[in-house]
């Protein structure tokens, strides 16, 4: 009889069901079991699924960093000579843009395309400002994977280590002309551990700069 307690007590605490008449080698039933030992078996099951419920869900290292904020309103572009130089070429357009990667590892910003109305002139370079041409991004931490030729960051892209928010400004090869009309920017967000585009999108502006460089 002792076993037979400590197998259905066993039962009830991991909270699994024990038929009314089921009986033992003896011949006696549940019934030597009252009411209260029944409600306390269950009442020890119920707190084990509710936390495992609520448990949080921590990051892994494969989360993905959020869209960058493109700042148009603080656009520029380079009307005829007015403005050219080593970054910033003739007739060209640019904007800030911001990135933020709070994941566990490291990742690439590529920008791929640049649109001025219906028209992909493409990325000319990116820069930490407009100003003195400046180029100096982070660096990806050493090891990983991702080996390309030429390397990501040959091709217009940067890299954005963990825990990392930068401004980079992306600047647009030469339109020819400064005309007044949207714009759209590519991007990808590429894992460092293997080159794999983890996300893909656009930002957009439905009308020009509102400033010129210089």
């Amino acid at each position: 009889m002792g076993a037979h307690r400590r197998g259905v007590g066993a039962a009830l605490a991991w909270g699994r069901p024990v038929h009314q008449t089921a009986s033992t080698s003896e011949g006696n039933t549940m019934s030597h079991y009252s009411r209260r030992t029944l409600v306390r078996g269950v009442a020890w099951s119920v707190p084990v699924v509710a936390v495992a419920a609520n448990a949080p869900a921590f990051a892994t290292s494969h989360d993905v960093p959020p869209p960058p904020i493109f700042d148009f309103t603080k656009g520029y572009k380079n009307p005829g000579n007015k403005c050219t130089s080593a970054c910033i070429p003739k007739g060209s357009y640019g904007v800030p843009v911001t990135v933020t990667n709070q994941s566990g590892e490291d990742f690439y910003i590529q920008f791929t395309s640049y649109f001025i109305g219906a028209t992909d002139i493409g990325v000319f370079g990116l820069t930490t400002g407009i100003v003195g041409c400046p180029k100096s991004f982070p660096a990806c931490s050493p090891g990983g994977q991702c080996v390309t030729t030429p390397p990501l960051t040959a091709s217009n892209s940067v890299c954005v280590p963990s825990g990392t928010t930068l401004t980079i400004y992306v600047t647009s090869n030469e339109n020819g002309s400064s005309e007044q009309t949207s714009q759209a920017i590519d991007y990808k967000w590429i894992r460092k551990s293997d080159c794999s585009v983890a996300s893909t999108g656009r930002g957009t502006s439905p009308t020009s700069p509102p400033n010129d460089v210089c």
